[in-house]
């Protein structure tokens, strides 16, 4: 992560905020550097160190360095050929950091549900670009 922050750093861009998943941040503060960092930053010379928590992570790296870690822990559900499926798009291992809040542009189209319905299914839209599927 330092080598990341320093590249974009030296190219003008400041990562404010790295997101990752829960089993990723469990290894990050699972190692003996964070542990080392943790312990420091509490004034704590022991050689016993504990694994600090998402709170206590963020303390000492926005107080160290100027970021913080956000975890990702979100589930979609989709529907294809009318079968629904639960994903997670986030996958696991993947650290992004990010230098602002702002993310993407919102981009809207005209569904094919709207044009083309699927038997069975009754659509509602509100305000004129939702376009609700109801099941019964």
């Amino acid at each position: 992560m330092q080598g990341v922050w320093n590249n974009a750093k030296n190219a003008g861009n400041i990562i404010q905020k790295w997101l990752m998943d829960r089993a990723t941040f469990n290894n990050f503060a699972k190692t003996t550097q964070v542990k080392e960092y943790y312990a420091f930053s509490v004034g704590f010379a022991g050689t016993a160190s504990q694994i600090p928590s998402l709170s206590k992570v963020n303390e000492f790296l926005k107080d160290t360095f100027g970021f913080t870690i956000e975890i990702i822990e979100r589930s979609v559900r989709y529907e294809k050929n009318g079968v629904q499926t639960v994903a997670t798009p986030w996958a696991t291992g993947i650290v992004i950091g990010i230098c602002s809040e702002e993310l993407g542009l919102l981009q809207w189209a005209r569904l094919a549900e709207a044009d083309f319905p699927v038997e069975g299914v009754t659509y509602q839209t509100a305000d004129d670009y939702i376009l609700v599927s109801k099941y019964r």
